[in-house]
């Protein structure tokens, strides 16, 4: 058995995202995902069962990213306003240094593909925006009394 290579995976992510903002998510297959890698088409199943499970471990991946990103240093005493600023901006920095991130992100949210596994943890890294600045703000009555 092969063991994994953490900057073949980079590379097989980064080609993957590049190919599907240039060509969109259906006209992307394996094998272009892994002459873009420079690597193997096998190697990719190294990984990687097929299409869908790249797909849906790349989401988390880059997802991870934008919550640590957005997160880091995020702290629960600070003043409701200052926190949702504080977050919208480091969302908004994100997205700008990240283009590619974001179209990807995009484009797979709305897709077929998305497994509701991969959708439930990404949610979960956005923990702190759902129960700290969200249910705050409803404590507060800043924001309406609606489900989060």
């Amino acid at each position: 058995m092969r063991h994994k290579d953490e900057n073949k995976n980079e590379s097989i992510f980064n080609a993957t995202i590049e190919l599907i903002n240039e060509q969109g998510l259906a006209e992307v297959s394996m094998s272009k995902i892994a002459k873009k890698a420079n690597v193997s088409a096998s190697t990719i199943y190294v990984y990687f069962e097929n299409k869908e499970d790249l797909l849906n471990k790349l989401f988390l991946n880059v997802k991870r990213k934008m919550s640590l990103e957005i997160f880091t240093n995020f702290d629960d005493s600070t003043p409701l306003q200052i926190a949702f600023e504080t977050s919208l901006r480091k969302f908004i920095h994100f997205i700008l240094t990240n283009k590619a991130y974001f179209l990807f992100i995009e484009q797979f949210q709305n897709s077929p593909l998305l497994h509701k596994i991969s959708l439930e943890e990404s949610i979960e890294l956005f923990e702190p925006l759902y129960n700290s600045l969200f249910e705050k703000g409803k404590q507060q009555y800043v924001f309406k009394q609606v489900d989060t």
